[in-house]
């Protein structure tokens, strides 16, 4: 830049109004707003991990209205579904109408039934990913479903793992013995970032996973945040509550699905009745006995 122009360049700026400066200089220093490291950082993947999962150690389980919105290759779901699910895996997926239930599936851990009362079919068999997805359009365990719910991320076997920050809060990269990948991000509280590890309260906000051949097999966002309590808090394993995801979305690449959750109404910790999580064959449906194998 020759003289003339630089002395031009400085006549505009000492025309800005002079509160422009401090914002500028702020910026500079500091960087975007919530993209700075925390103080103390973790630097040990497994143990992030571990901690997050035991911000949820008390949640036993959960009863909750949602609206699902899914899209697969044939067609698009859309409607209210009640959920019920006591940890590790028991799970009950009712979809409704105005009208009542059109399907409802169940899993107690070992048996999974699925009742399609529209098309009069009843297929029961082994509890497996597979037969989860056969109303999901997802294949996940039980348990995993669960842990979708709640803010969790199901987790590949890991032979290598890495943690880094990543957007002011953290990015996990692990390694299966085979190959595949998963990258897992989680963000921390503003107030948290000058707190030492033990008492940054970590959210999910990201998982994906990567086959070998790098291309995404299915990821998981979680969005939209909210604490919830049992409803007697006084007597609550959780009198502070926790930190739940109301929106879910994931993507399930090995099936074309992908579905959104929105949470309407989480309660924590309700007591199911005995029989919620298994079902008989409706009168005058077709039952059917399905192995794993979709």
């Amino acid at each position: 830049m020759d003289r003339r122009g630089g002395r031009e360049q400085l006549t505009r700026l000492s025309a800005l109004p002079a509160v422009i400066f401090p914002i500028v200089a702020l910026l500079t220093v500091a960087g975007c707003p919530g993209t700075t490291c925390p103080t103390e950082m973790h630097t040990d993947a497994a143990r992030a991990i571990r901690m997050h999962r035991s911000l949820h150690r008390a949640v036993r389980g959960l009863r909750a209205e949602a609206r699902v919105d899914q899209r697969g290759p044939k067609k698009r779901v859309r409607g209210t579904v009640l959920m019920m699910m006591e940890r590790p895996d028991r799970l009950r997926l009712d979809a409704m109408t105005r009208f009542g239930p059109a399907a409802i599936l169940t899993a107690d851990g070992e048996e999974f039934a699925f009742a399609d009362l529209r098309e009069k079919r009843f297929l029961s068999g082994r509890t497996c990913p597979a037969n989860i997805g056969r109303m999901l359009g997802i294949e996940f365990s039980p348990e995993d479903v669960g842990r979708l719910l709640i803010g969790q991320t199901p987790l590949i076997p890991a032979q290598s793992e890495h943690i880094e920050c990543r957007g002011g809060g953290y990015m996990i990269r692990r390694t299966s013995p085979t190959g595949e990948r998963q990258e897992i991000t989680f963000d921390i509280r503003p107030e948290d970032r000058k707190r030492p590890v033990a008492q940054q309260h970590l959210r999910l906000r990201r998982s994906e996973v990567f086959g070998t051949d790098g291309k995404s097999i299915w990821n998981v966002e979680f969005d939209s945040y909210s604490v919830v309590t049992e409803r007697n808090a006084r007597q609550s394993s959780l009198p502070q509550g926790v930190a739940l995801p109301m929106r879910v979305r994931l993507i399930d690449r090995r099936n074309g699905a992908d579905t959104i959750i929105r949470f309407k109404r989480i309660e924590l910790n309700v007591d199911a009745p005995k029989q919620a999580f298994s079902q008989t064959a409706p009168p005058g449906s077709r039952a059917e006995r399905v192995d794993c194998r979709r």
